[in-house]
């Protein structure tokens, strides 16, 4: 059982591990306790050791330690010479270093082992009040390593012997210090921070344990970083691969060199939370979990350095990645990733950022000749760039994995600089710029593990607004709604911070919304919308919105409500038909209007029955002017290639039109055996809305009710033309036809 320093703080924290040991010791075992420093307590020391090399005064900052530790005992009952012995020893090493001037790596790595000295005592002092035969051993004595101070070697043979033999081990519950050990010389070492996991590995698979528990202060290793991802969740079992896996790239719930020992050992890890005891925690073992997302978990380096070594001269010659590679081993500069294209024109490979500028120094030297002949173009250094990991045992045996990936991240707007993935196919590490991590974290991680809720703010909450409202699944939350008065601005700030899927709705018919689409859009936000006035506004508009179009922008119903105009038109030219023309009563007020009048009645009379009925606009101006129907051949000429502004559509407005006219028109059209339809065309580059006689033979002539029709004449459809009819307007059928684009939105 190893315990890190926050789950050994303080009194009160060692009083409450104690009860956990023994609290969860069966009568017939034997435990082993593996104590980290009081949390915090490393750094003080390795400060110190600092102060004191750099002739500084260590005073204050030494007695301040000194009795940080001194209550701690006080509190627990404890002598005080628990803590005045080592401390008088640790006092007498600062006086050396200071007055040498230099505290060596082997004098920093005896500084940085007071903690667990201190703290293994305090623990076996409170242990013995329950069980009196608790012993205490020095890692010191048993684990034995090479003199590679910082982050020494174990030689594994001698320790597992030493381990085997030591009589303080018998006891039935030993506690010993984590982090360190010694040479066969007596040279005290560490093994790395976080160093306290490797001993509990290491002693367990002496000892051939039952399982390892690594007692930490989260519940487990969880699905992502929940600094970054809110949502992450426990992952209760997992292989030692994929933990090793994410605690390379960042997840600092387990010291990677931990699973070692273990692995070989076949032995368990149970990670556990010191403050949540009774958690169930998180298995790590040789066979993880067959169940769930083939996806285990997500980590993230938050800062690296990418590097990147591009020329021609690289094609075909051998040895340029050994003698890069070599000349950064030689420095001791870790490489994170690595990945290089089959061109062979270059290699990008990451490192920490801190030896960015040495790196760029080391390699031009190494490449000196190579830049002088411009073989190789330059050393490029490319700062502020994270990675991202994907981590999954199955994700080898499941196809897509790496396109479900990526496509979260397009979804999300994250731009991938550069992918490595190991043939064991275990692991997808993508570098992103460091300012898109988090973004690009939660888009995966929603992708892998978050059931689908949409989230969506709505704008306008009237005729279709309000019909959206009475029609939304349970798995849609409605997060947000906003009218005329609202702050839009805020609006907007609230579906940006919010998680998972996020859709953006416009049922407004004002221009207001339409600022924020692109700003919206940018961030991974969905916009649906029938609102008509973004895309027949200006062809620059367009234009700057069309990018998103079909991908994270959906206007189906700006033309058609929830009839399959666009998708139809666009599967057409995407399939390499070409519309020859395109003719529509696009208007369900204006179809209603002249399927109805029959010459008996004044025009105007039905049009104040129509307004009555609710089939025309507040003020029927509106449609009678033409100027909706304009918008909607506006769109449709722009999404088959065509590039017009509003002023170039001929429209023929009714709005001033006399009964008299209109009476005229239709016997005159009734004489030729036509009927009226206010009818829009494309054809030849030119778009136009006129009323107009059809004959029996025309896809409009036989229009009842509000229905709107759309008859496309194409390579293809030439003989006859391909035919649209349907409800094109109206509250419900409009929200119907706006949540398929909502549900649409989320596939």
């Amino acid at each position: 059982m190893k315990f890190g320093g926050t789950s050994l703080f303080d009194a009160s924290r060692i009083e409450a591990v104690a009860k956990i040991v023994l609290a969860s010791r069966k009568s017939d075992e034997q435990v082993v306790v593996v104590c980290s420093a009081l949390g915090g307590s490393t750094d003080e020391l390795i400060s110190l050791g600092n102060l004191a090399q750099a002739g500084k005064s260590y005073a204050e900052p030494f007695e301040a330690l000194c009795l940080r530790h001194l209550k701690c005992a006080q509190t627990l009952g404890l002598s005080e010479e628990l803590v005045a012995k080592p401390f008088a020893e640790f006092g007498e090493l600062l006086r050396g270093i200071s007055q040498v001037g230099e505290c060596s790596a082997r004098s920093m790595e005896l500084v940085m082992s007071f903690g667990e000295r201190i703290s293994s005592t305090f623990m076996v002092a409170v242990l013995r009040h329950e069980l009196p035969a608790t012993s205490h051993l020095d890692a010191r004595l048993v684990v034995r390593t090479d003199d590679n101070f910082g982050s020494a070697h174990v030689d594994f043979d001698r320790t597992f012997q030493l381990i085997r033999l030591h009589e303080a081990l018998k006891a039935p519950v030993c506690v010993t210090t984590g982090f360190i050990g010694s040479t066969e010389t007596g040279q005290t070492t560490t093994l790395g921070r976080g160093g306290s996991d490797y001993t509990a590995s290491i002693f367990g698979a002496a000892l051939h344990a039952d399982v390892i528990e690594i007692w930490t202060d989260v519940d487990g290793v969880l699905t992502a970083d929940p600094r970054k991802v809110p949502g992450a969740r426990l992952i209760e079992r997992m292989t030692y691969a994929e933990a090793t896996e994410m605690s390379h790239f960042g997840a600092k719930v387990i010291h990677p060199p931990t699973m070692q020992p273990a692995r070989d050992a076949g032995i368990p890890l149970l990670i556990k939370n010191t403050f949540a005891p009774d958690h169930l925690g998180t298995w790590v073992n040789a066979t993880g979990s067959e169940n769930g997302s083939p996806v285990k978990g997500l980590s993230s380096i938050g800062e690296i350095a990418f590097v990147r070594v591009e020329g021609s001269g690289m094609i075909g010659v051998a040895g340029t990645a050994s003698r890069l590679f070599n000349a950064l081993s030689r420095e001791k500069v870790s490489v994170i990733l690595i990945t290089q294209g089959s061109s062979e024109n270059s290699i990008c490979f990451a490192i920490d950022p801190r030896h960015a500028d040495r790196v760029k120094v080391l390699l031009e030297q190494e490449l000196a000749s190579e830049l002088a002949r411009h073989q190789i173009d330059a050393v490029v250094v490319e700062r502020d760039r994270s990675i991202l990991a994907v981590v999954g045992e199955r994700m080898r045996q499941t196809p897509g994995i790496g396109a479900k990936v990526f496509q979260a991240l397009a979804d999300a707007h994250v731009n991938v600089v550069a992918i490595a993935q190991g043939s064991s196919e275990r692991n997808i590490s993508i570098v992103v710029a460091k300012a898109d991590v988090e973004r690009g974290l939660r888009a995966i991680h929603d992708f892998f593990f978050v059931k689908p809720v949409v989230s969506i703010c709505l704008a306008g909450t009237g005729n279709v607004g309000g019909a959206l409202m009475g029609m939304l699944p349970e798995k849609i939350k409605l997060m947000a709604t906003a009218n005329s008065q609202t702050n839009l601005q805020e609006f907007v700030h609230t579906i940006l911070q919010t998680h998972g899927t996020r859709v953006f709705v416009d049922c407004t018919a004002s221009d207001a919304p339409i600022a924020f689409y692109k700003p919206l859009l940018e961030a991974g936000v969905k916009v649906v919308t029938p609102n008509k006035r973004a895309m027949s506004g200006s062809q620059a508009q367009y234009d700057a919105l069309s990018p998103f179009a079909h991908r994270s922008f959906f206007f189906e119903t700006n033309v058609g409500a929830a009839l399959p105009v666009l998708s139809t038109l666009r599967d057409l030219m995407a399939t390499g038909d070409r519309v020859q023309r395109l003719e529509g009563v696009l208007s369900g007020t204006m179809s209603y209007l002249f399927n109805t009048f029959d010459g008996q009645q004044a025009f105007s009379e039905l049009v104040a029955q129509a307004k009555a009925a609710g089939y025309t606009e507040p003020d029927p101006r509106e449609d009678l002017s033409g100027k909706d129907v304009g918008r909607k051949l506006i769109i449709l000429a722009r999404e088959m290639g065509l590039r017009l502004e509003g002023d170039e559509v001929q429209i023929e407005s009714l709005a001033d039109a006399t009964d008299e006219e209109i009476a005229r028109r239709f016997f005159e059209a009734q004489t030729r055996g036509e009927k009226l339809r206010y009818l829009a065309r494309i054809e030849n580059g030119h778009a136009s809305v006129s009323l107009v006689g059809v004959s029996a033979t025309h896809a409009a002539f036989g229009l009842s009710g509000t229905d709107n029709l759309f008859a496309f004449t194409t390579d293809r459809y030439h003989t006859q033309p391909l035919v649209i009819r349907g409800p094109g307007a109206g509250a419900q059928v409009t929200a119907a036809g706006v949540l398929a684009e909502i549900l649409n939105s989320t596939l």
